[in-house]
């Protein structure tokens, strides 16, 4: 009697436990992942090659946006190639030999006459380069057609029978322009000085990653031309490019000769500080009717200071004529650019900052805390690339999710330059895997097949689901020597509530120097973080500087000097923002 007890118990435990596996799998079978995604989220999740002058590090900058015959274009430095869209959600890559295209030089520019799309890269001041055209860049095909005095970092602006050239990159040259008859492509009018800059007046200028150097002179560069109505918005790239306070000033005229007189408003695109910094060298176009969209440089500098990812925001023209770039909280989902939405991200909250992580192996000194610590220039390293590998983030209590980013590092990359200069072949083939107990755990997402590169692979799934612990296990990983993750990061809605409004902000301005300022307020508790915002009018807060972690300190030195400004400060956790209302007017 006792053994066919004890059989048939055994038997019941295990029909439990199958239950109870199938139970849990139940909870998560109907998790899809979006084949149409409605978001992205910076830095775009583009293959990203591994630098040909700086082995063992990824590069992709200077980007330029260019729309052509219903396709939409993305050019960017030293990339091998370039990617093109028909939804701005999904990128092409073209890969194109340097003997069809100078695809290997700096900061390429575009622009489209009578039909034709025009490239040109940039090349020493002083010298030449060749101008090509092409109808059918989608297929790689590119004819030359004649040899111009051009420029580094060049801008082209087609007016009547005019070609404008706006160019410029040095610490003490300024960006000028040039005009050349667009029929002929013969010089008009030679090299005109436009501006220099004026770190004394303009603190986004001054060198630093706050912008907190007033001795030496910034770099200026990446200029970039917009028409809006009758006024020319001539942007322009300070302080360099591996600062987080790369941004964009803008000057501005009634003619495209100029003069051009300095925006009190700038800068135009900032983005000091959060996941990913940096928001210079970029490029702006209309990608629909009355929807511009901003192409921009973002910084990890790390390995070398020419390590760079391109981000995409939403940008335009207020109803005085005031240029903006979107960049509050800039590295959260973002509805992409041809969606019809008001509003231009879905209120999907960072569900993983500072949680617990679990991992397989580390490497040397390598924490798994790094997996969570929002900074896209740190990163966790296992001992190995084998298969197996893992990281699981522990979001404290069930999470509503709707997204997950997963940004891979490059560990080891550096010790085989050889291996990795120029290379794009690059594989991380992974599996999703989520649970509700860190036990039973159930498989969302399959890439142990995929053989794309794609460093910060971005996941929106169709519905949002609930979810406590996520994790990544590695299937085969050849970005480096060994399995590394940068961040992952799930957005969605915690379970609690939106925190209270911030108060007692108080801004006081450098009696000596108004470009800085000092900011304070009263810490919030019920606060993961804080979203200052700024600018010259009370309905003009187009500036904004993430502060992660319950800070009640800043320091801001991108200030215009003699200008007056208002502040407001927002709050938010988990589950949502909550905007400030005390309206802080500086003198």
């Amino acid at each position: 009697m006792n053994i066919v007890y004890a059989y048939f118990s055994k038997q019941l435990l295990v029909v439990m436990f199958l239950l109870l596996s199938i139970g849990s799998f139940g909870q998560f079978e109907q998790v899809k992942v979006s084949k149409n995604p409605k978001t992205y989220c910076n830095p775009l999740n583009i293959s990203y090659r591994f630098s040909i002058p700086n082995p063992g590090c990824r590069e992709a900058a200077d980007p330029v946006l260019q729309v052509y015959k219903g396709k939409y274009y993305l050019f960017a430095s030293k990339s091998g190639g370039y990617w093109y869209s028909t939804d701005m959600a999904k990128w092409i890559f073209v890969p194109i030999s340097p003997k069809t295209l100078p695809i290997e030089q700096y900061a390429p520019t575009t622009f489209e006459y009578q039909g034709w799309l025009y490239y040109v890269g940039s090349v020493k001041t002083g010298t030449s380069g060749i101008i090509y055209k092409s109808q059918t860049p989608e297929k790689g095909e590119w004819t030359p057609i004649k040899e111009i005095k051009s420029d580094w970092d060049p801008s082209f602006l087609v007016e009547h029978d005019s070609l404008y050239l706006y160019a410029g990159c040095s610490n003490v040259m300024p960006i000028f322009s040039r005009v050349f008859d667009v029929k002929t492509l013969q010089i008009l009018s030679d090299s005109t000085v436009l501006f220099a800059s004026q770190t004394q007046n303009h603190g986004f200028e001054r060198p630093g990653d706050k912008n907190e150097s007033n001795k030496n002179n910034p770099w200026m560069e990446g200029s970039w031309i917009n028409k809006y109505k009758d006024t020319y918005y001539l942007q322009y790239s300070v302080p360099g490019t591996s600062s987080s306070s790369y941004c964009d000033g803008l000057y501005t005229a009634s003619n495209p000769r100029g003069p051009f007189t300095f925006a009190s408003y700038s800068p135009v695109s900032y983005k000091p500080e959060g996941f990913i910094a940096g928001a210079g060298h970029g490029a702006m176009a209309e990608v629909a009717p009355n929807n511009l969209q901003s192409v921009q440089t973002m910084r990890v500098s790390v390995v070398h200071g020419f390590e760079r990812r391109v981000g995409l925001f939403k940008a335009g023209f207020d109803k005085d004529g005031y240029l903006y770039s979107d960049t509050y909280l800039g590295d959260y989902p973002t509805y992409t650019p041809l969606q019809k939405n008001k509003k231009s991200k879905p209120v999907w909250m960072l569900l993983s900052a500072n949680k617990k992580v679990e991992v397989s192996s580390n490497y040397q000194t390598s924490e798994g805390k790094k997996v969570t610590d929002c900074d896209v220039r740190t990163f966790w390293c296992a001992e190995t690339a084998n298969q197996g590998e893992y990281a699981t983030v522990d979001l404290g209590s069930n999470k509503t999710i709707n997204s997950i980013q997963v940004n891979f590092a490059e560990a080891g990359a550096t010790e085989m330059p050889n291996y990795y200069k120029g290379m794009r072949d690059v594989v991380e083939a992974y599996k999703l895997y989520v649970s509700l107990d860190g036990v039973k755990w159930s498989l969302i997402v399959d890439k142990s097949q995929d053989k794309e590169d794609h460093p910060h692979d971005y996941i929106e799934f169709e519905e949002p689901f609930k979810a406590r612990f996520v994790k990544v296990e590695n299937v085969k990983f050849t970005a480096g020597l060994r399995f590394s993750i940068r961040e992952i990061r799930v957005f969605g809605i915690g379970d609690g509530k939106l925190p209270v409004k911030t108060s007692g902000l108080k801004v006081v301005r450098n009696a000596e120097d108004d470009c800085k300022a000092k900011l304070d307020w009263t810490k919030n508790n019920t606060a993961d973080g804080y979203v200052i915002r700024f600018g010259l009018a009370a309905d003009k807060l187009y500036n904004s500087i993430e502060i992660l972690g319950n800070k009640t300190h800043y320091e801001l030195n991108c200030l215009n000097k003699g200008q007056q400004y208002y502040f407001q400060i927002d709050a938010y956790n988990e589950n949502g923002i909550m905007k400030g209302d005390e309206l802080i007017k500086v003198e």
